[in-house]
């Protein structure tokens, strides 16, 4: 795995690593935000979608994520060779919150409506 933060980010910027995954943001609140984010996909379970969406709320309960201080967007996109949403194509899921007051939680709500939709009995 390859990870990179530009010198030229706006502060805070970083990423940090663990088994098979990372975590990464700039213009963040501090590192507080990476970590909470590295626990998070660290001790949730289950499909990555669970794990995406816990991540993202753990940052948002460590700080705020963004330094900035407003939440107006979240996206979602998942990219799988064994779940496809589409035959032929490795895309399994996209969502996207482009605007909303808590859009960490109708991420999640989306991601829910999307898996009962297509995927669940």
């Amino acid at each position: 795995m390859a990870v990179h933060t530009g010198s030229q980010c706006m502060e805070y910027a970083g990423h940090m690593t663990g088994r098979n995954f990372s975590v990464q943001g700039n213009i963040l609140a501090g590192e507080s935000v990476l970590k909470a984010m590295m626990e998070a996909m660290e001790r949730q379970g289950g499909p990555l979608e669970e794990r995406l969406v816990s991540a993202l709320e753990a940052a948002e309960a460590s700080g705020g994520g963004d330094r900035r201080g407003g939440r107006q967007s979240a996206a979602l996109l998942i990219v799988s060779l064994t779940r496809e949403f589409e035959p032929g194509s490795s895309k399994f899921m996209d969502i996207r919150v482009e605007d909303s007051m808590e859009p960490v939680k109708e991420l999640a709500r989306l991601r829910d409506l999307w898996l009962d939709t297509f995927f669940r009995e």
